[in-house]
């Protein structure tokens, strides 16, 4: 029956955690006796944070796997998967989509 095979379903995600407090306000530096513009101000950059991996089964969960850079298909399953979860997983096991 197709419900006992829950059992060998494993979950996965990551996510972003930013690590910058945002409590809404917009803040500005200027030089003393300088003017504000009425164009509102907005930084752009890269926000501090990490992104995390992790897994769920049935039975298990991996612990929480810090990635650093661009994640693409080989280092997650060479860096992340692999490592990570238990053994008799194959590739052919793992979907991308």
């Amino acid at each position: 029956m197709w419900v006992a095979k829950w059992n060998e379903v494993v979950f996965t995600d990551e996510t972003r955690i930013c690590l910058q407090h945002h409590d809404g306000r917009i803040r500005v530096w200027k030089h003393r006796g300088e003017r504000m513009l009425n164009t509102k101000h907005r930084h752009t950059g890269p926000e501090p944070g990490i992104m995390i991996w992790g897994s769920i089964g049935y039975h298990s969960r991996t612990p929480l796997v810090p990635i650093a850079g661009i994640l693409n298909i080989q280092r997650y399953i060479f860096e992340v998967f692999e490592p990570s979860c238990p053994s008799g997983f194959g590739h052919s096991h793992i979907s991308t989509g």
